[in-house]
């Protein structure tokens, strides 16, 4: 059986946290965004769009396993 070579990216810790850095949330943007989605998101989306009904379909199923939401 052949060997497969693999070519990892080598790049330090560092480099890595300011590349990451960007994409996770800071400080309190994770409440602020589930304050967006709790209370404006369905706001925002067009009526009988896709993503409304989906989000409405969804939501629906987090409240039924966490009904303090």
């Amino acid at each position: 059986m052949l060997k497969i070579e693999v070519n990892k990216v080598k790049e330090t810790l560092g480099a890595r946290a300011s590349r990451i850095s960007t994409k996770i949330f800071h400080n309190d943007e994770d409440a602020r965004f589930l304050d967006f989605m709790k209370h404006y998101y369905e706001k925002e989306l067009p009526e009988k769009s896709k993503k409304l009904i989906y989000f409405k379909g969804t939501r629906n199923v987090v409240l039924q396993f966490n009904p303090s939401t």
